[in-house]
């Protein structure tokens, strides 16, 4: 059970900012989990709400008080607001943001760094956006090169093909805010459409201008995540047929999904290596970090 003192911590923000309330919106986890002193950067809190959504544990776009209590717990027992402090191990240099209810939004500088590295090497030769590449190597101007919307549209179809109809976006060096709003709007509701989580954002508080980094840095991670899963196939990498196991064919591993591979893929290389390890999941299994030691060694 919860100590006492955090518990009262938990009632009183939740009667404070959703009186009366079974459930909150997932959009303010983050919120939540600052206000009960569970100070939470961007990229953990997105992989906690994937883990919550794979287990069942929310309801639809809502969490509801107790399992808000259990996760609050959990982070509790794990030192969560120690153990992912920003300091020199993750990025001393980490940028705050100051969002909704005063919660604090992280913005690290290899996210930065590693996105706009990417996008410099899967659209170098796209001529609709050759006047905005290759952008800056430490990302510092991602988001102003993001305004009107096209590198987002270019790379939502680089994660999930022929999404995006190019021919109806708005091109050029200089588009009106207009058009850039219009192809802002096609890249979030198309985002969605593939399964990304567009919760509180729009055309408006993704403009540069209005200095949501976290919330582009969020959509960023969460397509380009779904590009690097979609290269997992056994048409794709046919050497994963080696990880068939007994009196199972081809067909069988052809249904996994990417996830579901890719957990195959670590479990084979841990075996193959010795290790008495195995995970099934990509949250609480590998946060020790010794599984990496044991797939760099295999």
């Amino acid at each position: 059970t919860m100590k006492t003192e955090f518990k009262e911590r938990i009632d009183s923000s939740w009667e404070e900012n959703f009186p009366g309330e079974k459930s909150i919106p997932v959009s303010n986890l983050k919120c939540m989990l600052d206000e009960v002193g569970l100070f939470t950067p961007n990229w953990k809190v997105r992989s906690i709400l994937e883990e919550l959504n794979n287990s069942g544990m929310t309801e639809g776009t809502r969490l509801s008080r107790e399992n808000f209590e259990k996760l609050c717990e959990e982070l509790d027992a794990d030192n969560v607001t120690k153990t992912f402090k920003p300091s020199r191990q993750y990025d001393i240099d980490a940028r705050t943001y100051q969002g909704q209810m005063g919660a604090q939004h992280f913005v690290l500088k290899e996210e930065e760094e590693a996105f706009a590295d990417w996008i410099n090497k899967r659209l170098a030769k796209d001529k609709d956006i050759m006047h905005f590449l290759p952008l800056e190597k430490d990302g510092s101007d991602i988001y102003s090169k993001m305004d009107d919307g096209i590198i987002l549209c270019k790379i939502i179809n680089l994660a999930a093909p022929d999404t995006i109809d190019e021919r109806v976006l708005n091109k050029g060096k200089n588009i009106s805010i207009f058009k850039s709003h219009e192809n802002l709007t096609l890249a979030i509701k198309s985002a969605q459409a593939i399964g990304c989580s567009v919760i509180g954002m729009d055309s408006h508080n993704m403009q540069s201008k209005e200095g949501k980094k976290w919330m582009v840095m969020g959509l960023m991670w969460q397509i380009i995540k779904m590009f690097l899963f979609n290269q997992i196939s056994v048409s794709r990498v046919p050497g994963l047929v080696s990880m068939l196991r007994d009196g199972e064919d081809v067909a069988e591993l052809m249904k996994l999904s990417p996830e579901q591979l890719l957990l195959r893929w670590v479990n084979y290389q841990l075996e193959k290596a010795g290790s008495e390890r195995h995970i099934s999941n990509f949250g609480v299994d590998i946060k020790d970090s010794e599984i990496y030691t044991d797939l760099i060694a295999q």
